[in-house]
Order: C-alpha cells, then structure tokens, then sequence
C-alpha cells in the first residue's frame, strides 16, 4: 500500500528491505535511537552506541530472536488494538520511512497508522511486544525510553496522536493514547542537532555509566595493545574518580547489607512486616536454579512499590 500523506513529513523511501532501511538510518535520528542519543531511561543504547552506528564504527545490526518476535507478532497485535478500540488501522508498505519537514535529521517507520472512514490518516500506532519481566514497567504507562519514541515520531509526523499497544508476556494486552507535546519536541529536537554536530565532527560524545556504552567500549577496544598509553591529567583524573566510585560502592554496599539486617532482625522468622497493618517489607524465601553451582533457596528483602 502506498505510504499516506502526513501533515509535517516526507517519504524518504517505501517498500525497503532491511538493508536499505539500515542505509537510510545512517544520515538520520530514527524513533528508534532518540531514547538512546537523549539518555532516556530504560533505552536500549546510549549516544556513544548510536555515534558509532553513524559514524560506520558499530557492529552489524543483527536481528534478535525478541526481534523477530516482535514483527511476527505485529499483525495480530495491531488487530487486537482495532478489535478492542474500534479504531482502524494500516500498513504502509514495510518498510516505509517517513522525514520530518521541519527538521530533516529526525526520521520514523510506522508500525501502523491509524486512519478513519475515509482513509484520511489521524494517528501513529508503535506496536510492542515486551516479556513478562517488562510488566512493572509498564504499570503506570508508557514506560519513559518508549514514551520519547512515541514523541519522536508525532514530532517527525505532525499527528496530534500516537497509539501504544503492548503485549506483554504473550498474555497482557494493554494499549495507552499518547498526546503530542510540543515542548517535548523541541526539546528533542536540540538536543538531537547537538549530537549530531558530533557525528560531524567524528568527535566521541562524553561516555556515560550505561551498561550499553560498557558493552560497546568492550568491542570496539577488544584488540589489546601491550604498550602503555600515556593519559597525562585527564588519566589521572579519571582514575581519582575511578577509586572514588570504587570506595562509594564498598561504603554503599556496607551501609545497605547494615540496613537489611536492621530489618531482619526485626521480622525474625515473619516473612512479612506491617506498620499500621500495612505490610511494608517482605523477606520471603526464594528459589535459586541449578546452573553451575547446586540448587539453594535463600530469602530476599523487598521493600513493595506502595511502600516507597
């Protein structure tokens, strides 16, 4: 199906294969990496991983099994959205990419659009499917890395709306009406153009404490050089702060097992607590598999989200 109009965007190409789709991604910021390059919480990257995807640095996209599940499932998805909102949807042809007319770096795929009677294009629908550990993230709504690329994609868009429907687990179907928000947008926006000012320049954003970026220095600094590097302040900079965190995890570690005791010894044997016959902490026993060490139970402090 021909890719619709939409108010604030041009198509930038339909009908692709996944090749050429990871080719178009290169000269732009996808709803996919905004998360990412913005430090969202919960992204799947950072903005060094997106920088060395755009500067040709990063390690081939490989398609994952929970990815490919996730296209699979896309059309059942999207009929359960219709079937319990009334609310029509349709498929450009995959993969189609739309770009922003106001602001050329910023790019989209639609999973769907969801269009009235007469085919007249009035919201974005994103189509997730999450597994069962994901459920608390989503207990309140959208969860913040998702909600940004929903915003993304109503800034490239110009829809006043986008759509979110979410299986989870293979048994939860939730779906949530995300509003544009304009500040939000241009919020991205700039934040957006200052990082690609480094793709650029081809100079490295600042690193983070993500485990994304940790992973990633991993694999581009995998060949060892076993000639020293001379590192001059900023080393000595870096390696003060390196003790530090080091010092501050012991210290934290030290303070929160003091705590857990604090708290075991008041439940004893209970394996719940109450304040005002409200329960505020449990320490229940708890399973451990069998991998390379035997199989043990032990119990765990928990403090429930209601609690906090």
């Amino acid at each position: 199906m021909s890719a619709p109009t939409l108010p604030r965007a041009t198509v930038a190409g339909e009908g692709l294969t996944r090749d050429e789709w990871l080719e178009h991604r290169m000269d732009s910021i996808g709803g996919s990496e905004i998360a990412a390059v913005t430090q969202v919480e919960g992204s799947f990257g950072s903005p060094l991983t997106v920088w060395l995807a755009k500067t040709g640095q990063g390690g081939e996209m490989i398609e994952s099994e929970p990815m490919r599940w996730g296209t699979v499932l896309e059309q059942p998805i999207a009929e359960e959205f219709s079937r319990r909102t009334g609310i029509r949807t349709m498929q450009p042809d995959p993969i189609t990419i739309y770009r922003s007319t106001d602001f050329p770096l910023a790019t989209a795929s639609p999973d769907r659009l969801a269009v009235n009677e007469m085919a007249d294009v009035t919201g974005w629908v994103e189509i997730k499917n999450v597994g069962a550990h994901r459920a608390e993230a989503w207990a309140d709504g959208v969860p913040p890395a998702y909600l940004a690329q929903a915003q993304w994609q109503l800034a490239v868009s110009g829809l006043a709306v986008c759509f979110v429907a979410v299986l989870i687990g293979g048994q939860d179907f939730r779906f949530f009406e995300v509003p544009a928000d304009n500040a939000y947008h241009a919020e991205l926006f700039e934040r957006a153009e200052a990082f690609w000012k480094l793709v650029e320049a081809h100079e490295m954003p600042p690193v983070d404490g993500s485990e994304a970026t940790k992973k990633a220095l991993a694999a581009q600094f995998s060949e060892v050089n076993a000639e020293p590097v001379e590192g001059g302040f900023e080393l000595s900079m870096a390696v003060a702060a390196l003790l530090d965190a080091q010092a501050t995890e012991k210290a934290a570690k030290s303070h929160l097992t003091l705590a857990e005791n604090a708290v075991k010894v008041i439940l004893r044997e209970h394996e719940v607590g109450t304040v005002d016959g409200q329960a505020v902490v449990t320490w229940r026993e708890q399973a451990r598999g069998a991998y390379a060490i035997e199989a043990t139970t032990f119990r765990k402090i928990h403090v429930p989200k209601a609690a906090r």
